[in-house]
């Protein structure tokens, strides 16, 4: 959660300065027909780049980059095989494609699994020092920028579930039931397996304890909701550091493999890999907690995905306490008007 944040000016700065970076490359490529030399004038500005025959698919030549990203000479070798990690040519190749553009260049975008990175690809066909046609390819990596544009989905996702929550639960007659519509809208919304909300309450022992109240849950994931361990748990032994951290309004989230082991033994029996938690306060007071749960990989939690939740958390403890506030009001109504009858009934006898 301590992560920097980027503003949009700078997200627009780094886009403009990609773009120009582009542009500049497109324009050197597209200037001439093409050899060994004009491919080394690129060897330091941070592009992976490679040559390969567009016939054997043999890498001819790949600059400095290419070799620290993939962490091996290369050339020699199968372009699929060695980029890509695959026996046959790649089912996606652009061979064909710029075969027929005549030296133009081809722009796309590929999420690569073997470097775990996304690059913008920019391929073309240049004449080669033996005279041969071959297939230059010049990646640019825009990881980052893929990434904080996912951040910004997912984070306008989750505030739009957010804002139908505000619109369900504070125009709602009957919360528990729309409580459900509310969580499935919201663990969709961030891609999750399970979320629910625990209540606190005091044990007869006077230890604070919780239990679970409300579950939604992904097809095919196996609900809790029945479980009889997730009732009546006692935070000071199975948790105390969400008790600590949730009362002082803090977040818990993460892969639960980093977890205590008290915890995360807890948390895997239930086939938990990664979860966020945030606190849910009523009229100030710490009141229990919603959950989200991924069952299938160690995520981590964008600082996006964080903060939207944690809002959604918000707007669960203000829509309680209106609810409590109502609830309230309608028992002092009915004691009033409970008490005006008895009134009535005293005076009416006397009078008799």
């Amino acid at each position: 959660m301590a992560q920097a944040k980027k503003s949009s000016k700078d997200t627009a700065a780094e886009n403009a300065a990609l773009r120009r970076r582009v542009a500049e490359l497109e324009a050197a490529l597209a200037s001439g027909p093409g050899r060994e030399l004009d491919i080394m004038l690129f060897d330091g500005m941070g592009m992976a780049i490679y040559v390969a025959d567009m016939d054997t698919h043999e890498l001819l030549y790949v600059n400095e980059e290419m070799r620290r990203l993939f962490g091996k000479p290369l050339v020699g070798g199968l372009c699929h095989r060695e980029l890509q990690g695959r026996e046959e040519p790649c089912p996606f190749c652009t061979n064909d494609i710029i075969r027929a553009l005549n030296g133009e260049v081809y722009r796309w975008e590929f999420d690569n699994p073997l470097v775990n990175r996304h690059g913008l690809l920019m391929d073309r066909v240049i004449r080669w020092g033996d005279g041969r046609d071959v297939r230059l390819e010049v990646c640019l990596d825009i990881s980052e920028r893929r990434r904080v544009e996912q951040e910004i989905q997912c984070r306008d996702a989750v505030l739009q579930a957010v804002s139908l929550a505000a619109e369900t639960l504070l125009g709602s007659e009957d919360w528990p039931r729309d409580m459900q519509t509310v969580l499935a809208d919201l663990g969709r919304s961030v891609g999750a397996h399970r979320a629910y909300i625990f209540r606190n309450r005091t044990a007869a022992d006077g230890r604070l304890v919780m239990d679970q109240t409300f579950e939604w849950c992904a097809p095919g994931v196996t609900p809790q909701i029945g479980n009889p361990e997730l009732q009546g748990v006692v935070y000071e032994e199975a948790c105390p550091r969400w008790e600590r951290s949730l009362s002082l309004g803090q977040p818990i989230h993460g892969p639960v493999a980093g977890f205590p082991d008290n915890e995360r033994l807890a948390l895997e029996a239930q086939g938990i890999r990664s979860l966020l938690v945030a606190p849910i306060f009523v009229a100030g007071s710490w009141w229990g907690f919603i959950g989200f749960d991924d069952c299938f990989r160690p995520r981590a939690w964008s600082s996006a995905e964080a903060d939207a939740l944690v809002t959604a958390s918000g707007l669960i403890g203000a829509a309680l306490s209106r609810h409590r506030t109502e609830e309230d009001l309608l028992r002092a109504l009915a004691s009033q008007e409970a008490l005006l009858q008895e009134v009535h009934h005293r005076v009416k006898n006397n009078l008799q």
